[in-house]
């Protein structure tokens, strides 16, 4: 794979580097359990939200801060099925 600026990049065809890219959104596709989908559903329609996507997004926020904050580490969050 071709590298710019120490990164590397998964599509060596690309005329930008991620560097140069920091307004991009990216496309994650999830798998979850019954009960893990029903909880963002909850939370979507509790917090009115506009998508489900937007309501993903501000759980992953919420979370990425709270697990700054406590200093969590993979290791100590709750195994899941």
């Amino acid at each position: 794979m071709k590298e710019e600026k120490g990164r590397q990049l998964r599509r060596p065809y690309a005329k930008k580097t991620l560097m140069k890219q920091k307004g991009r959104n990216y496309r994650l596709q999830l798998n979850m359990p019954d009960e893990e989908y029903r909880a963002v559903e909850d939370f979507w329609f509790r917090e009115r939200l506009p998508t489900r996507a937007a309501a993903v997004r501000e759980l992953l926020r919420r979370g990425l801060i709270r697990a700054k904050e406590r200093k969590f580490k993979l290791r100590d969050l709750p195994k899941t099925a």
